[in-house]
C-alpha cells in the first residue's frame, strides 16, 4: 500500500471502549499494526508467546530477543519492541504493563537496530488487553470526519477544508506509505530513519493557508 489515509476531524466525539486482542508479530523491519487504537493515560497489559528469529545462524527466541547480541538501549536483537502513535518507543520483551504517554495507534516490532534481517524464522503471539480496535475506530471516525487519501506521487494534497483561526483540527494517518518503492520499506507517517535536515524522509507535514509558511507535524 503505497498511500496513507488522512482523517480530518473539526470536533471529536468520545468514541471508545476496550479491547482484548491477540496478533502475530513477526521478525521484519516493519512496525507492525496491532490493530488496536489507544488513549493517553490508558494501561495497557501485553503478553507474549511464541518464538522467532533474526537471522537464519540463529536460534529462535522468546520476545526477549537474541541474548548473545545487545545492539542498543533497547536491550538484545530481536527483543520485542512496541510504539504508541508518535510516543517514545518501549521495551515489551516477554510481557509488560504500560500507561500510555500519548494517543495513537499501537505498532510492534522486533528491535533490528540498523543490522540486517536474514532469512528469519518463526513468531511471536501478542496478546494485549486495552485500547479499541482500530476498525471500529476508523468506521466511528468516518462518519463524523472528511477522509483524504495522499499518494506518494503527489507533491501534495489540497483538502478544499477552509479552517478558521482557532479553530481545532485533529489529523489522523493511518496506514503506509514509502518514498522509493522497492527500495525503501513501507513506513507510517513518521517516515523513513533516513534522515533530511534533520527530519525523516517522508514524514508527514501539514500546512494552513495559502503561503505555506506554518506547517504541523503530523505522525
Amino acid at each position: 500500500m503505497k498511500y496513507l489515509l488522512l482523517t480530518f476531524l473539526m470536533l471529536f466525539t468520545n468514541l471508545y471502549s476496550f479491547s482484548l486482542k491477540t496478533i502475530n508479530i513477526y521478525p521484519n523491519s516493519i512496525k507492525q499494526n496491532s490493530g488496536l487504537y489507544v488513549k493517553k493515560g490508558e494501561i495497557l497489559e501485553i503478553s507474549v508467546n511464541g518464538k522467532w528469529s533474526l537471522h537464519e545462524k540463529y536460534n529462535q527466541v522468546t520476545g526477549e530477543g537474541h541474548s548473545v547480541f545487545k545492539v542498543n538501549e533497547y536491550g538484545n536483537w530481536g527483543s520485542l519492541l512496541g510504539k504508541i502513535g508518535n510516543t517514545d518507543i518501549f521495551i515489551v520483551g516477554n510481557g509488560t504493563q504500560i500507561v500510555s504517554k500519548g494517543e495513537g495507534v499501537l505498532y510492534l516490532f522486533p528491535n533490528k537496530d540498523n543490522y540486517k534481517i536474514f532469512n528469519p524464522s518463526g513468531f511471536l503471539a501478542v496478546s494485549v488487553n486495552g485500547g479499541m480496535d482500530l476498525a471500529l475506530f476508523k468506521s466511528e471516525l468516518e462518519k463524523i470526519s472528511s477522509k483524504f487519501i495522499y499518494d506518494t506521487k503527489e507533491d501534495y494534497l489540497t483538502t478544499d477544508l477552509f479552517v478558521n483561526k482557532g479553530d481545532e483540527l485533529k489529523i489522523y494517518a493511518f496506514e503506509y506509505w514509502t518514498m522509493w518503492n522497492n527500495f525503501y520499506p513501507e513506513v507510517t507517517a513518521e517516515g523513513h530513519s533516513y534522515m533530511i535536515n534533520s527530519v525523516n524522509f517522508g514524514k508527514l507535514f501539514a500546512g494552513i493557508g495559502s503561503s505555506f509558511a506554518d506547517f504541523l507535524e503530523v505522525h
